[in-house]
């Protein structure tokens, strides 16, 4: 039902679009980025820590994901995964998920985690539904952890 694809600077507006979304915004506790710093941003030298994703139905993108850790065998995170309010509540997410747990099993990382802030509920759900487990809670912030 979705595919997955690895970033192309192409998609910078989408990101920037994605991340300008008030309920975007507000779940992730920020503000918009200009466009030229996200531009900037992907411009940079690439990082062989990370790797972006842009989750796509049909030929539409629906979803940001971003994965980091990647030289680390032991553990590495899902930094980012953030989808568009027009395609919310239909397995974007877990789809995503589920393609980052398949994506560093195979690169042979034996635990996943993440973090997110304790009021994003959803996001919340989400892990816990993939099989994600809260190892670590202060007043703002979750942290979750999966092994594979």
């Amino acid at each position: 039902m979705y595919i997955i694809k690895p970033f192309e600077k192409e998609k910078i507006p989408f990101v920037y679009e994605l991340m300008s979304e008030p309920s975007n915004l507000s779940s992730l506790h920020t503000a918009t980025i200009p466009l030229e710093e996200w531009q900037k941003s992907f411009a940079e030298p690439k990082d062989t820590d990370e790797e972006n994703f842009i989750v796509y139905k049909n030929d539409t993108p629906c979803a940001w994901l971003k994965l980091n850790g990647l030289q680390n065998k032991d553990v590495a995170w899902i930094s980012m995964l953030v989808v568009s309010n027009e395609f919310k509540h239909q397995g974007v997410g877990q789809s995503a998920i589920e393609f980052a747990i398949g994506y560093l099993k195979q690169r042979g990382s034996k635990q996943i985690k993440l973090q997110t802030t304790d009021d994003n509920l959803p996001a919340i759900k989400l892990y816990s539904k993939c099989g994600f487990t809260v190892i670590s809670k202060n007043s703002e912030k979750i942290i979750m952890r999966k092994e594979v």
